[in-house]
């Protein structure tokens, strides 16, 4: 699948690309992690990126938390359904610190397991970047 979505940005060539999920915070928020980590933005940038997410789905998170604990009475089990809409800084952490142990880093996962070379990199870049 993350092969498959960069050689569709490849592709495209600085066209627009639509991707998501149903949440639009795992699988996606991972592609935005490493599309983001190839563009040369910060991880600080991308981690408050992320979080937006709750940001977003503050209504719905607040929704499943409330039906939940009205039909339930629990509030442990509301505020665990309403999760299921929310991230925390903890997730996306997580990813970086698995990538980094296994592989040193984000770009050499991309590098070595994705296959992106460091020609792509550029040409992603050059794409999706505006420069002055």
């Amino acid at each position: 699948m993350i092969r498959v979505f960069f050689r569709e940005l490849m592709d495209a060539d600085g066209g627009t690309v639509l991707w998501h999920c149903v949440g639009g915070k795992d699988r996606t928020g991972m592609l935005s992690l490493l599309l983001l980590s190839v563009l040369g933005v910060d991880r600080e940038t991308i981690i408050s990126d992320y979080l937006l997410s709750n940001d977003y789905y503050a209504d719905s998170i607040r929704e499943i938390y409330d039906r939940t604990y009205q039909l339930t009475g629990s509030r442990s089990l509301a505020e665990d359904l309403s999760l299921t809409r929310s991230v925390q800084c903890d997730w996306i952490e997580q990813a970086y610190a698995t990538l980094e142990s296994r592989y040193g880093s984000v770009d050499r996962y991309l590098h070595e397991v994705i296959g992106i070379s460091d020609a792509d990199f550029t040409a992603l870049q050059d794409a999706y970047l505006i420069t002055p």
